[in-house]
């Protein structure tokens, strides 16, 4: 795939001893979402990071296929020793390069740093069983103060995208999220609000999730 700056910011974020998941704790609404599911035999992990997501999935259902993907080959290897005894396939790039359809599909705090957010609902929809749930989360606007961060705003307080030295952000306020999904095709379930400690800083994040259906 083509190593352009984005690529490498995460690259080497991944391979920092600092950027790791040890003291972060996975947020209620994605621990009760995953709770509510049954009988999933194929899953996809958007952005697996280090896949903590794909452990759980795994612990409870262990004889269900999981996909892991993610643009950087770091966040896969990571993944892979968390995911040794499961039956796994590992998809470098973006989600275009995926094919097939899952019966459940999660993207953890990941689409607020993807130049491509509205191609991802897209690209959920299409791999998305008729049957299929998935749940989406991304970094909430509500916890940017506009008179320290205007940068995020444009001269109407709409919600901007930001590069910065190889890393892309776009925080998203609720209506805004909502509306990408069903710009997409998705059905809405359910959507709140959480907050999350950052994997390198340790700071309190706050996100904004949706579960969805087609």
């Amino acid at each position: 795939m083509n190593k352009n700056k984005q690529w490498h910011y995460w690259n080497n974020k991944h391979n920092s001893p600092e950027y790791n998941y040890t003291n972060v704790s996975i947020s209620k609404p994605l621990i009760e979402y995953i709770d509510s599911l049954s009988n999933i035999n194929c899953f996809l992990d958007h952005g697996c990071g280090h896949g903590r997501v794909s452990k759980i999935i795994y612990n409870k259902f262990p004889h269900a296929e999981i996909t892991i993907n993610d643009i950087v080959p770091t966040a896969i290897e990571k993944s892979k020793q968390e995911l040794l005894n499961c039956n796994l396939y590992t998809v470098i790039g973006r989600l275009h390069h995926i094919s097939g359809s899952f019966d459940c599909i999660i993207s953890h705090r990941v689409i607020h740093s993807c130049q491509n957010y509205k191609d991802i609902f897209r690209e959920i929809y299409r791999l998305l069983s008729d049957n299929g749930t998935c749940f989406v989360s991304g970094r909430s606007i509500n916890c940017i103060q506009k008179e320290i961060n205007k940068d995020f705003f444009d001269s109407n307080n709409n919600t901007i995208e930001i590069n910065h030295n190889g890393r892309f952000t776009k925080l998203f306020n609720m209506d805004e999220f909502i509306d990408l999904a069903k710009n997409a095709g998705l059905k809405i379930k359910k959507s709140g609000n959480f907050s999350e400690n950052a994997a390198k800083s340790g700071k309190e994040n706050e996100y904004l999730y949706i579960i969805c259906s087609k």
